[in-house]
Order: C-alpha cells, then structure tokens, then sequence
C-alpha cells in the first residue's frame, strides 16, 4: 500500500500523515474487531458443536448400554430355551425308553397269558374228552 504524501518545508505534511496514521489505524482496530467477532463467533459455534458431540456421544453410549443389555436379556432367554429343548429331549428320549420296556414287558406278558390260556384250553379239552368218554361209559352201563 504505497500512499504518497504532500511535502512540506520539512519533509512529509505531518498533520496529513498523522490523519493517515489514524485512519490506518481505524481500519487496523475494525478490521481486528471483525476478525475478534469472527473468532468469537467461531469459537462459539466449535463450542456449541462439542456440546453437540458430547450429547450425541452420551446417546451413542445410552443407545450401546442398552443393545449390550437386549444382547444379554436375548442371550439368556436363548440359553434358557435351549436348556428347556434339551431337557425336553432328554425327558422324551427317558420317556420312549420307559415306553420301551412297558411295551416289552406287557408282549411278555401278552405271550405267557397266551400260552396259559393254550395250556387251559388244551387241559380243558383234556377234561371234556375225559367226561366225554365217562359219559359214553356210563350210558353203556
């Protein structure tokens, strides 16, 4: 910024140099006045978005507590339905085995009232012969 001054019997005008001074000087103090506003300004806003993360941290860690905890609610209710599952194919697998031996044991015992009833009838038949023959018996006497 070159400024040429009027000269005077002694060098520069210095009244006109003292008025440029000033008024160099006014430019410099509003000009650093604007760049203080422009500072406290962005100042405010970097602070008003730090505010700003802070919150949207804290929600990101509410949000993160509380999927960790549906995690382990979900987790445990799947641990717990799983237990229920495998007992109830441990009952049922215990069940068949004791349906098992029932069944075995009543074709046991199907098969012995079988032939008891084959060795009464084949000793009833026996009997009848034997009263069947008494009776020819005595009709002939």
């Amino acid at each position: 910024m070159e400024k040429k001054f009027a000269r005077s019997f002694f060098g520069y005008d210095e009244e006109e140099v003292e008025y440029k001074i000033r008024a160099m000087n006014k430019a410099y103090e509003e000009s650093l006045r604007q760049l203080s506003d422009q500072l406290f300004e962005a100042t405010s806003e970097i602070e008003s978005l730090k505010e700003r993360i802070r919150s949207i941290e804290d929600e990101i860690a509410q949000e993160n507590s509380l999927n960790e905890e549906i995690k382990s609610i979900l987790f445990s209710a799947h641990m717990k339905a799983t237990d229920n599952v495998y007992g109830a194919i441990k009952a049922a697998e215990s069940m068949s085995i004791k349906v098992r031996e029932k069944v075995y044991e009543k074709e046991k015992e199907s098969e012995r009232i079988k032939k008891t009833l084959e060795k009464l009838t084949e000793d009833m038949e026996s009997i009848a012969q034997c009263y069947s023959k008494a009776l020819e018996e005595y009709k002939n006497v």
